[in-house]
């Protein structure tokens, strides 16, 4: 797939793993929702009224949509599948990024301030597909959580 940022293939060395075939021009215009994953830790007051917060981990979720008139070969594809994705969404941070970068994506966007694209491993969570007929046109979602 060369028209889009977007990247999802297998994990090596993972069992069960394989990549999602996006045929030519099936992520054009795919939208990326990158969120934290809700680490059920709610905020709270200590005994001194301090607001204090206990995260037990720290992952993302990927959430992808696209309307088009060809959609990727999810058939055959169920939740649970690894697979590694290359964000075309970038992360900013201040410092040294906290996951791998997809190569070349790596930039400077001012003094302290790092742009990059991430590489997740995850795992999908569920995709669905949806057909307008007279419109011939083909939407489809994929829910995915990082490993």
């Amino acid at each position: 797939m060369t028209e889009s940022l977007l990247t999802i293939e297998p994990i090596p060395g993972f069992t069960g793993s394989a990549g999602i075939v996006f045929p030519p021009y099936s992520a054009i215009g795919v939208s990326h929702e990158l969120t934290p994953v809700d680490a059920g830790g709610e905020p709270y007051r200590d005994t001194l009224h301090a607001l204090r917060h206990v995260t037990r981990y720290r992952k993302y979720s990927l959430r992808l949509s696209c309307s088009i008139t060809r959609p990727p070969s999810l058939g055959g594809v169920w939740p649970g599948l690894p697979v590694r994705v290359g964000c075309a969404i970038e992360l900013f941070t201040a410092g040294t990024p906290e996951r791998p970068a997809v190569a070349g994506s790596t930039r400077t966007v001012q003094e302290g301030l790092i742009a990059y694209r991430p590489v997740l491993d995850m795992r999908l969570i569920r995709w669905n597909q949806a057909f307008a007929e007279w419109r011939a046109d083909m939407d489809w979602e994929a829910w995915l959580e990082e490993i």
